[in-house]
């Protein structure tokens, strides 16, 4: 009997929404150092339903994710916290500028599938996109402050572009894989992060003081808290 290609998918979909049922009550708040705000970032809802993307047009890329990729609007970790949120200090920094690193952020292009899903980088700092691939993509940047970025990228190609303008949320699709899809943020200070895995943020080397952070998510939005330094920082996102 031949095995339903999309199986697996609808297997980890499943996996997803039991594990979530299942999970326990959060876990306590990160400790947070004197010059540091950190916290956990929660979503409150029902297990979200993720598209499935097959690979079959693109035989490379399939031999990476045989069983296809899922979209990754909204990436629910087991213990009900979010990947790909962005965290930053959105207010009452000192009024001055920061210095822009010159290392490039790395975007890579692989299995059909953007790696990393969500990057930061600082005003006028290189972006930098690979394609490791077999396959052609094109990159396409469309911000609504900076400017229209649109190249293609045959294998083993590299790109650098930088953006001179602060942005949240900028969209980057590949012209030719509709279902590839990232964000880029641009700011113009160097306290922020990104989650992953554990749900969990941590924002070093702040002044003491009180600020106020604010927390994006592509899907759920935008929320803004006021915290000291040395306390927790917790956002509960609703599906």
């Amino acid at each position: 009997m031949k095995m339903n290609r999309h199986l697996p998918a609808v297997l980890a979909s499943f996996a997803i929404a039991a594990a979530l049922a299942s999970a326990q009550t959060p876990k306590a708040a990160v400790a947070t150092a004197a010059d540091s705000i950190s916290g956990r970032i929660l979503y409150s809802g029902p297990p979200p339903v993720l598209k499935h993307h097959s690979l079959n047009s693109e035989p490379d890329c399939e031999k990476k994710h045989p069983e296809g990729v899922m979209a990754q609007d909204i990436v629910v970790n087991a213990d009900h916290s979010l990947q790909n949120v962005l965290i930053y200090v959105k207010d009452g920094l000192p009024n001055k500028q920061y210095p822009v690193p010159t290392t490039p952020v790395k975007v890579d292009q692989s299995g059909c599938t953007f790696l990393p899903h969500v990057i930061v980088a600082m005003v006028n700092q290189p972006v930098q996109f690979v394609n490791s691939d077999a396959a052609s993509h094109n990159v396409h940047a469309m911000p609504a402050l900076n400017r229209d970025w649109n190249i293609a990228q045959d294998r083993g190609s590299a790109e650098i572009t930088k953006f001179p303008k602060f942005e949240i949320g900028m969209p980057v699709r590949c012209n030719i894989h509709r279902w590839m899809q990232m964000y880029v943020n641009v700011l113009s200070n160097p306290f922020y992060a990104v989650t992953g895995k554990s749900g969990t943020f941590v924002i070093k080397g702040l002044p003491p003081g009180e600020y106020t952070i604010e927390a994006w998510q592509e899907k759920l939005g935008r929320q803004t808290l006021k915290v000291k330094t040395g306390t927790p920082a917790n956002f509960t996102f609703k599906g």
